[in-house]
């Protein structure tokens, strides 16, 4: 304890005689260590409360990061908001609305840009190519008339609308042919 200690009790309290023989209790503090462990304290307390904090923005900075990546660079940003678009004009397979978005004659995005715009629709839940199939198939006959397999085939064809054989099995079978 060295010089620290200091008497913070005793008992009888000073100045009060006493007899031989009786017990005296003295408390006796070391204040040095009561300093030493109170700054530990509150040295802990700081690092914790640091370490909350880092957790706070080490999230902040990971929810940011997500955000980021599910909304793209400007690029796919603005490739995003034109399938939205054409999405909203008219009926698009998933290829035919890449093709639309890369075509030097459409927006001319660079495929990746393209993809990742399909890629956030489909993820955010903003496209139904079934529909798209239907609503295609409707189109068609509205201004011409075909056969079951010759809608078929139109809806499939490379050189059309390029659905899936089951999107566009779907879309024709919307129109009750």
């Amino acid at each position: 304890m060295g010089d620290s200690g200091e008497v913070e009790t005793q008992a009888p309290s000073g100045g009060t005689d006493v007899l031989p023989g009786t017990q005296v209790l003295l408390t006796v503090v070391d204040r040095e260590a009561e300093k030493a462990a109170e700054e530990a304290r509150q040295a802990e307390e700081q690092a914790a409360e640091e370490a909350r904090q880092a957790e706070e923005q080490a999230a902040a900075d990971a929810a940011a990061a997500a955000e980021a990546a599910r909304i793209g660079n400007v690029s796919q940003q603005n490739a995003y908001r034109s399938a939205v678009s054409y999405l909203d004009f008219s009926a698009f397979s998933r290829a035919g609305l890449i093709r639309q978005l890369t075509s030097e004659y459409g927006e001319g995005y660079p495929p990746e840009d393209a993809e990742f715009a399909v890629a956030r629709l489909e993820a955010e839940g903003g496209v139904d190519w079934n529909a798209e199939a239907a609503e295609a198939a409707a189109s068609y006959l509205e201004y011409s008339a075909f056969s079951r397999q010759g809608l078929l085939d139109q809806l499939t064809s490379e050189y059309g609308e390029q659905f899936t054989p089951e999107q566009a099995e779907y879309g024709v079978s919307t129109t009750g042919l």
